[in-house]
């Protein structure tokens, strides 16, 4: 792996938009790296932490319509749902 050395003046000519990338690539990816630990995703966290709020009030299509926007293309919510579920770690409300 070559690391490229690159000069103060470099570095400081990049827009902020840049550094701003980079930071968000570093902070995603610390996340998703402490996540995987757990075999958990960043949509596994996202459901959990939207039902937290709501326990008995969430509905599976309403949420995934909420998330979709957030997630990678091809995030399958419903197989998501489906893993939380089996560990115990959601319950679907029933429909009243």
């Amino acid at each position: 792996m070559t690391i490229t050395q690159y000069t103060q003046e470099q570095l400081a000519a990049q827009p902020i938009g840049h550094w701003s990338a980079e930071a968000a690539k570093h902070v995603v990816g610390g996340l998703r790296a402490a996540l995987a630990e757990e075999d958990l995703t960043q949509p596994h966290w996202w459901i959990l932490n939207h039902v937290a709020n709501a326990p008995a009030a969430w509905q599976r299509p309403a949420l995934t319509e909420k998330l979709t926007r957030y997630a990678d293309e091809g995030t399958d919510f419903e197989a998501i749902h489906d893993d939380l579920i089996t560990r115990g770690w959601l319950v679907e409300p029933q429909a009243p």
